[in-house]
């Protein structure tokens, strides 16, 4: 998330979904990983893991970290990288950490929800609430007996009374096909089943 140099030191912040802490790179004491195996050169020029690290990664890259956990003398939880190792590099950057994608700008949070996630704890928290809502309302259903299935999305017939429903064309079967708007048809066939 973030990314700042001071000379023979780099500071990061690392955030998933569990929260966030801060790394700190020294120039004398880090490898570079692949798979475990150090490398001390690229191509025919030897570089230093610290080197690579200042000049290739950028916030929103998603890389693996070794190292031991200490506290500065600020008093905050800090991971010293013994390795590192670069698994996905960022095509684009991420906005402004400070203000993120902005509490005003809606529309970027509901048509971009990875940056949403990202920049927002709430919404990361609100994801993770859904998530675990759902296993344990599946769990209470299979302890009980109870089956799930799938209903089709799109169906030969429209259905939802009233309702203007979508309909596209299946190119294949040269037949309209239309949104579903409610299970209950599907339902009512597999409780029959």
């Amino acid at each position: 998330m973030l990314v700042r140099s001071f000379g023979k030191l780099i500071f990061g912040t690392l955030q998933d979904y569990s929260g966030q802490i801060q790394f700190a790179l020294s120039k004398d004491f880090c490898l570079l990983s692949n798979n475990g195996e150090e490398i001390r050169e690229i191509g025919e020029e030897k570089v230093s893991a610290f080197n690579i690290f200042e000049k290739y990664v950028d916030t929103a890259d998603i890389i693996g970290i070794n190292g031991e956990l200490f506290f500065t003398h600020k008093g905050e939880l800090t991971l010293f990288v013994r390795s590192f190792q670069i698994l996905s590099k960022a095509l684009r950057p991420l906005g402004d950490k400070f203000h993120g994608i902005g509490e005003d700008n809606q529309e970027t949070a509901y048509r971009q929800r990875y940056l949403d996630m990202i920049f927002n704890e709430s919404s990361r928290k609100r994801m993770k609430f859904r998530s675990d809502f759902i296993r344990t309302l599946r769990e209470f259903y299979w302890k009980r007996d109870f089956l799930e299935i799938d209903c089709p999305v799109l169906t030969s017939s429209a259905s939802g009374a009233a309702a203007q429903p979508f309909v596209t064309h299946h190119r294949d079967f040269d037949q309209e096909y239309y949104l579903r708007i409610c299970n209950e048809t599907e339902l009512k066939k597999a409780t029959i089943g």
